[in-house]
């Protein structure tokens, strides 16, 4: 059995990026931007939040590997760990709270970058401070959204 579809209540997250890097688009461009399409309220939903925890769960288990390692070894395994982790953050809340997502950045091949959960999770964990500034400014920009969704939700409740 199948139900109906729902849909969830959306925004739209736009950045351009700072000038120095009108360089990843397009030739000519006059700003590079990111553009992400938020599904509200997901940070709520069991299914994200089971995925949450089994995400720490797993943190759990590497930091309990690592534990027995040895010095230097000991802290590139965290580097990687933290790494890993970190991308895995960043598909659950692709696959639970992006309904769309876009930019102009342009591939080494001068191709566009697709539409997909790789290329999103890639942008999100590149260590270029002003990428992540918009990643992370999504983030809070999706917890306002969903904030002001529950506040609405308790409004209607009363009435």
């Amino acid at each position: 059995m199948k139900l109906k579809h729902i849909d969830q209540p959306t925004f739209d997250y736009r950045k351009t990026l700072p000038e120095k890097f009108n360089g990843l688009g397009p030739d000519g461009c006059d700003g590079v931007f990111i553009e992400i399409t938020g599904i509200t309220g997901t940070t709520t939903n069991p299914a994200f939040l089971d995925a949450l925890r089994r995400l720490a769960v797993d943190a759990q288990a590497l930091d309990a590997d690592r534990a027995g390692l040895e010095g230097g070894s000991s802290v590139k395994q965290a580097a990687a760990d933290i790494d890993q982790i970190q991308k895995q953050q960043w598909g659950v809340l692709y696959r639970f709270c992006v309904r769309d997502w876009s930019t102009n950045i342009r591939d080494e091949h001068d191709n566009d970058l697709p539409r997909d959960e790789e290329s999103f999770v890639y942008l999100a964990t590149l260590p270029v401070a002003d990428i992540q500034k918009v990643f992370e400014g999504f983030k809070d920009r999706l917890k306002l959204e969903t904030s002001k969704d529950m506040d609405q939700d308790e409004a209607d409740a009363k009435n």
